[in-house]
This record gives structure tokens, C-alpha cells and sequence, in this order.
């Protein structure tokens, strides 16, 4: 049996899960939104299956929970319970990447500006940054990108932005100390699944239109941006390889650019990304390709 664990409303986990049933093996799907019964003692069974019985486990995304703790008004006893529940379940997943696995919840919440440490350690050109609350020490040819993952949230008057913005979107009113960086002029974007050192990339051109331009995600959905596929130099997959290695990622969704000098510069890795806009466009199947990792030896 195949154990993932996702959310709901992840369309790629049922695109895979489609391909695993045609092959006739058995899969357990664990909604991480929805919640699940995890049973600890001398045998560990998630949702009634002993974890004896999987072959492989993906970690999707979604909260790795099974295990509640009581509310209660003492704080330094809650904080104790709530370790103790990390804990267990921080076994429970290490006895699970025992068995062939793709990704793991422990390590899925990565640190941006250490990831850029090791990535500059693996020979990858990184754009400079600075992180400043003080506006005057940002040149003009910055950006902002939070080093937070979520959604755009709003206080008051301001917002927090998820996506890549300008210096002056923040009209001189930052937050604390807030992470620039330098605004390459680019050829164009590159967005690249690695799947246990396989690479599947695809190139963005986004840079020739406005909205466009800082980040493609800001889409233009009456002229959208043409996609196709991209092969990286094999010096550029060597470094990412030896980066993916370093943070112990199987599989994730790499963001680089491509400058007009043809230079590659590394932006960002998200281990729980979103891969059916590469595997689509460039007809990478790599739902098909996910559900061959997980169910063969």
C-alpha cells in the first residue's frame, strides 16, 4: 500500500492517485485538512493500517497532525504537550522515510535565506540582497519577495505581498526588516521540477509583457505568457542536484532566471509546489512520472 499525504482540493494528488489505481495498487490518502486517527504504541497504524504495511510514502502538503492535545489554560503545561506531540510525530514520519519516500512535512517548510547560503555553497549565481528597515538603503533596482510562504494578507492600510514586487510598492512604509534584492533584467523565467535527480524545466517568457515582467504569477490571463520546454546545461543541473542533496529534497518546484547575458541565477526552491503547470504545458506527464517513483522498487 501507498501512503500520501496532502489536502483536499490537490488536484496533482488525484491526478496520481488516478495512474497508481489504474496500475491496481492500493493507496491510502490522508487529507491533512480534513484530519486522520493515528494510533501510537508498540505498532504505529494511520488510519487503522499498521505503517508495516506501506511500501512508499509521499509527503504532498497539508498539516502532518493525527495527534490533538487538550486546551488548557496553563501555558507551560500546553507548551509541554505540544512538544510531546511533535515529537511522536516527528518519529512517526522518520519510520515512515524508512520505506521509499518523496519529501517529508519535517522539512518542507524551508528557510529562503538559508537556502540561498547553500545554494551560493553549490557554485549557483544568487542575486544580491539586503535585509534593512530602513528604505534608504534600498537602490531602486530591488525587489521585494517576502522570505515568509502564504498568501497576500492585509493590515490596515498595507499590505504583505506573497509575490515579487517592486521597491516602491512599500511607498517608503516597511515592517521590521525586510528582505530586497537585486532586480535582474531577464531573458526569461525558468520553473523546474526535480523529481530524485531528474530535472523537467520549462521556460517563462514573461519579461515582454508589463504585468508580467517582475513576476509571472502576476498573470496576464488575456495574453498569457508562452511556456515551452527547457533543457538547463548539465553544469546548472550539477548544482542543483548537489543543492537538493544538501537540503535533502527529493522533489520540489525550483524558481531561476535566465539575465539577458545569459547568466542562470537561482531564486528559490518550494519542496510542496505546484507542478502540473510544468507537467502540462510541456507534456512531462509527471503525474504519471510521481506515481512510477512511488510504486516501483
Amino acid at each position: 500500500m501507498i501512503l500520501i499525504y496532502t489536502i483536499t482540493l490537490d488536484n496533482s494528488t488525484s491526478e496520481v492517485i488516478d495512474w497508481l489505481n489504474l496500475w491496481d495498487f492500493s493507496v491510502k490518502r490522508i487529507n491533512g485538512d480534513v484530519g486522520y486517527k493515528l494510533k501510537v504504541d508498540e505498532t504505529i497504524f494511520i488510519e487503522g493500517v499498521s505503517i508495516d504495511d506501506f511500501k512508499s510514502y509521499w509527503y504532498r502538503k497539508g498539516m502532518f497532525s493525527g495527534l490533538t492535545v487538550p486546551r488548557l489554560n496553563n501555558f507551560l503545561v500546553q507548551s509541554f504537550l505540544e512538544e510531546n506531540r511533535i515529537k511522536i510525530l516527528q518519529y512517526v514520519e522518520a519510520k515512515l522515510c524508512k520505506k521509499k519516500y518523496l519529501n517529508r512535512y519535517f522539512n518542507s517548510n524551508l528557510n529562503k535565506l538559508l537556502v540561498l547560503e547553500q545554494a551560493k555553497k553549490a557554485g549557483l549565481k544568487v542575486p544580491d540582497f539586503v535585509l534593512t528597515d530602513n528604505l534608504k538603503d534600498v537602490h531602486k533596482q530591488f525587489i521585494y519577495k517576502s522570505v515568509n510562504e502564504g498568501s497576500y494578507i492585509e493590515v490596515e492600510d498595507y499590505g504583505f505581498s506573497a509575490y515579487t514586487e517592486m521597491y516602491y510598492y512599500y511607498k517608503e512604509k516597511i515592517y521590521g526588516i525586510t528582505f530586497f534584492q537585486e532586480f535582474i533584467e531577464k531573458k526569461y523565467e525558468l520553473r523546474i521540477f526535480y523529481l530524485d535527480g531528474r530535472f523537467f524545466s520549462m521556460a517563462i517568457f514573461s519579461q515582454k509583457d508589463a504585468q508580467t515582467r517582475v513576476d509571472f504569477r502576476h498573470y496576464n490571463n488575456d495574453r498569457p505568457n508562452r511556456n515551452i520546454p527547457f533543457k538547463l546545461p548539465d553544469f546548472i543541473e550539477g548544482k542543483l542536484d548537489l543543492l537538493m542533496k544538501k537540503l535533502d529534497l527529493k522533489s520540489g518546484s525550483i524558481d531561476m532566471i535566465v539575465s539577458k547575458d545569459m547568466k542562470y541565477y537561482f531564486l528559490e526552491v518550494n519542496p510542496v509546489g505546484q507542478f502540473g503547470m510544468v507537467s502540462y504545458p510541456c507534456n512531462y506527464h509527471l503525474e504519471k512520472e510521481i506515481a512510477e517513483y512511488l510504486s516501483y522498487d
